[in-house]
């Protein structure tokens, strides 16, 4: 086993030379390709391999080469960085604002309490008109009691229920939710304008 790691280490130093020298040499950069897709020294092929594919625009390789390292993260703050590049790539280097919103919304099942990946989920939800996504998200982090704070869960069921009031004409839901906030909260001025509002 330390043999075969010692080999694998050697050859990635070997091609990381060629490619150093010429970083569109298609042999030395396929072997690592191989070598990465079959799960040997993930983290090392992509130090070499995702410089190259942003040089060279190649972003549905660099895409793939972060979700590989996404899966083989435990880190959660590490995956969440990656996950990151990634809902950047697809929406500013693809022009692709559904999987961008799709990419912060696994980024907020991960971190429910980040105000920042809340705001970039419901920014692209509206830009994209995809109102459903937005709603389905809150409604599991609700559902799935994901929010230990009693502020991150009000943040949350209030924009719900603004965005299923105001937006999605969905008043019966919205109203179900001022009114669980109104029964903890009996001065929460918000949802009870919202809950007149919405009749």
């Amino acid at each position: 086993q330390n043999e075969k790691l010692h080999e694998d280490f050697d050859a990635i130093q070997t091609l990381h030379e060629i490619l150093n020298e010429d970083d569109r040499h298609e042999g030395a950069l396929s072997y690592l390709e191989l070598m990465f897709e079959a799960g040997n020294n993930i983290g090392a092929i992509a130090e070499i391999t995702e410089p190259i594919y942003r040089a060279h625009n190649d972003w549905n390789k660099l895409i793939h080469s972060l979700e590989v390292r996404v899966g083989a993260e435990e880190d959660e703050y590490a995956k969440l960085q990656i996950l990151d590049e990634v809902a950047v790539t697809w929406l500013e280097n693809l022009n692709d604002p559904s999987k961008s919103l799709e990419t912060y919304g696994r980024m907020l099942l991960i971190q429910p309490s980040d105000q920042n990946i809340q705001k970039k989920v419901e920014s692209l939800a509206s830009k994209s008109g995809e109102l459903k996504v937005w709603a389905d998200l809150y409604t599991k982090l609700l559902d799935d009691n994901r929010l230990d704070d009693p502020n991150d869960k009000r943040t949350i069921t209030l924009s719900l229920a603004h965005l299923l009031a105001e937006r999605m004409e969905q008043h019966d839901r919205a109203r179900e939710l001022c009114k669980a906030l109104l029964e903890e909260e009996s001065d929460e001025q918000d949802a009870y304008e919202l809950l007149e509002w919405s009749y």
